[in-house]
């Protein structure tokens, strides 16, 4: 994208090849008619260009130009009779660019310089004034075809569309209500997945499952533990084979916790009990005298 340098300051993506500046297309009708214009970004692939006209090798210098909306540029005598060498039968779609292959003829949509300006050209021959009625013609007797094929019903592209949708319409139940019937298919929808995957509602017997009279009822050490394995361990499904071992691995690992606490406890338990037992034999040995040879001392 560049700026270009006229009044306007136009930001645009058009590059004169020749000039090497940004173009608008106000400045490529009127100041660049002759020359060869492309994106800017074919120009940072390759800068070279042919100078002269496709058609007939000459520069487009010597004579009036034609730039098409693709941005093609031909010597005007030479596209002219380039179209005119085609069938007078031919349609617009078959007048076609002699580089690109897209059409001569502009849509009738397109609204730019470039497109307004060839279409002054294409009106002072023929075959231009030709192709240009030709669009809004096709599409003025398509809209009318199109329109009895609907209202009389005939067997076209259109109204067959036209009469499937009718169908349609005519099949439905107005006396049934649009969410009575898609909530009961959604329930059903939850349930089955629900079933499948072993999990319906995250319903845990062991802590759901609670009544008013036990709730704050102190439960035994237990049945915590029960609720705690099965709050933190996922339930099994049918589509989960490891969950029974899943489940196993964590009862055992509690259980060795358990096992391990309980036995420091019993031997913190057992140590105090040692030394309280041989406290009072201490007591006695520091009441008794000690006896040393040669004299004797108490403590």
């Amino acid at each position: 994208m560049g700026l270009c340098k006229c009044a306007r300051k136009r930001m645009t993506n058009l590059f004169c090849f020749e000039h090497h500046v940004n173009v608008c297309e106000d400045c490529l009708v009127h100041d660049h008619s002759k020359c060869v214009i492309k994106s800017y970004l074919n120009w940072l692939e390759d800068s070279d260009y042919d100078p002269n006209c496709p058609l007939c090798q000459r520069p487009l210098v010597d004579g009036e130009c034609a730039r098409l909306a693709c941005y093609h540029v031909f010597h005007w005598t030479c596209l002219n009779r380039h179209a005119g060498q085609l069938p007078a039968n031919t349609a617009p779609a078959g007048y076609k660019c002699p580089t690109c292959a897209q059409g001569i003829f502009p849509k009738s949509n397109l609204a730019t310089p470039v497109a307004d300006a060839l279409r002054k050209q294409l009106e002072t021959v023929e075959w231009g004034q030709t192709g240009l009625n030709a669009h809004p013609s096709d599409d003025s007797n398509f809209s009318a075809t199109g329109a009895a094929a609907l209202n009389e019903g005939v067997s076209t592209p259109n109204s067959y569309v036209r009469e499937s949708q009718r169908e349609t319409t005519i099949s439905f139940d107005p006396k049934r209500s649009p969410g009575a019937e898609i909530l009961p298919e959604r329930d059903t929808l939850r349930r089955t997945g629900d079933a499948q995957h072993g999990r319906r509602d995250n319903f845990i017997p062991g802590i759901d499952s609670d009544t008013s009279e036990v709730k704050y009822r102190r439960k035994p050490f237990g049945e915590w533990i029960s609720r705690l394995i099965r709050a933190y361990v996922p339930r099994p499904s049918a589509n989960d084979a490891k969950a029974g071992m899943r489940r196993l691995f964590i009862a055992v690992l509690v259980i060795l916790v358990m096992l391990l606490t309980f036995g420091v406890f019993m031997t913190s338990v057992n140590r105090s009990t040692t030394y309280e037992d041989a406290l009072p034999e201490l007591e006695k040995i520091d009441a008794n005298p000690i006896r040393i040879e040669g004299g004797s001392r108490d403590q």
